[in-house]
């Protein structure tokens, strides 16, 4: 597993995800859903209490669809 994405929830929690390939619209809307899913899964009264209330996502840019560099730059 090479954990390319770092998911940390406000609340405290961090998730790893190795699941996208590169990081895209559709990659970002399966963590949007998986987030959702694991706040289900605590309850909505654990949301509140903890602060889970957003995610920052961290990845590679060098795995970002589409995107070229310029190795002189």
């Amino acid at each position: 597993m090479s954990n390319d994405l770092r998911i940390v929830l406000s609340g405290g929690y961090t998730v790893y995800i190795d699941m996208c390939r590169e990081v895209s619209r559709k990659c970002i809307d399966k963590i949007h859903v998986m987030y959702h899913a694991l706040l289900k899964e605590l309850g909505s009264e654990y949301e509140i209490v903890s602060g889970i209330g957003g995610i920052t996502i961290y990845y590679d840019p060098r795995k970002i669809s589409g995107e070229k560099r310029n190795k002189n730059t």
